[in-house]
């Protein structure tokens, strides 16, 4: 009977141990993703810059070179059928 009480506590002890495990691995994992977020974040910011600054370059050149400007508007969308 004390070989059943002692596996039942162990099997009970090993599950709550390996919860707490997984517990304290998540929030290490949480807490370098919240750190890794303001380093990455100004490389981000700078490759949308240039994109933005040579979108404006091409833009520009486009206008110089006497390119007439696209339509903002694409052509009228289709209805959609009627409902029933």
């Amino acid at each position: 009977m004390w070989s059943s009480v002692v596996a039942v506590a162990g099997t009970l002890l090993g599950g709550a141990l390996t919860g707490l495990l997984q517990l304290r691995r998540e929030r290490a994992a949480r807490a370098e993703r919240r750190a890794e977020a303001p380093r990455v974040a100004p490389g981000e910011l700078v490759a949308v810059l240039g994109d933005h600054r040579r979108a404006l370059w091409h833009r520009e050149d486009l206008r110089l070179n006497g390119a007439r400007r696209p339509s903002r508007r694409p052509g009228p969308r289709p209805t959609p059928p009627a409902p029933p």
